[in-house]
């Protein structure tokens, strides 16, 4: 078993298989915002999504209006 097969488990792999494609993909194709979204799904259907430890960060916002 590897490092990260240790660290990673089964139902994960089940979730990150869902929304990574089979073939190399481009860096628009959004694999890791599908990711994230399927994960975040996961926990709050568990029950298990903490609010209370989120942030927004702000690299990753869109300014509009020249920042305004």
């Amino acid at each position: 078993m590897t490092p990260v097969e240790r660290l990673v488990p089964d139902e994960l792999w089940e979730l990150f298989r869902l929304v990574v494609p089979e073939v190399p993909a481009r860096p628009q194709d959004g694999v890791w915002a599908k990711l994230h979204r399927v994960v975040l799904d996961e926990l709050g259907a568990r029950g298990e999504l903490d609010w209370s430890w989120s942030a927004v960060d702000p690299v990753n916002m869109r300014a509009l209006e020249k920042g305004s």
